[in-house]
């Protein structure tokens, strides 16, 4: 990929995060949330955050949502992520310098559904996320590897 159109990507990545951390954001119905959440609305004064781990099957019910306006960020390297990635993921290598600077930019409160490869990134990107406040945080087990396994599709 050439320097020009690395710096596009992160241009447009960064757009889209900012974009994101100004929009108001909807929790999809309770027959769509991972277990962990439907327990906690089960509970009184319930507040939908969580930084946790989901199955892909939790997380493809949510992407597949056409109400879903989920943040979906990928974290792998933009080889990686042209190979094939979620529906609407935004690229945010982890392998940046500046990815936790980019992190640090983005709403804390904003629902994302987080990935990687295998999720060795996505597990050490949610720590940082979890350490940095996020709430709404939910890191696909296994990854895109998990997601396609089940016979997940993804975009090219």
């Amino acid at each position: 990929m050439s320097l020009l159109a690395k710096t596009l990507s992160a241009a447009m990545a960064t757009l889209a995060l900012t974009a994101c951390a100004t929009q108001p954001m909807s929790m999809p119905s309770a027959i769509r949330m991972p277990a962990v959440l439907q327990a906690q609305r089960s509970q009184t004064n319930f507040k939908p955050q969580a930084v946790v781990t989901i199955s892909p099957q939790e997380a493809h019910d949510w992407v597949m949502d056409p109400q879903s306006q989920w943040l979906v960020l990928d974290v792998r390297t933009p080889d990686e992520f042209a190979q094939g990635h979620l529906k609407n993921a935004t690229l945010m290598n982890f392998y940046d310098p500046d990815f936790k600077t980019k992190l640090e930019d983005m709403n804390r409160h904003q629902p994302t559904i987080l990935y990687c490869r295998s999720g060795n990134r996505s597990g050490q990107a949610l720590e940082i996320m979890r350490a940095l406040g996020f709430k709404n945080v939910y890191e696909v087990r296994g990854g895109i590897l998990a997601w396609q396994a089940v016979g997940f599709p993804v975009v090219k």
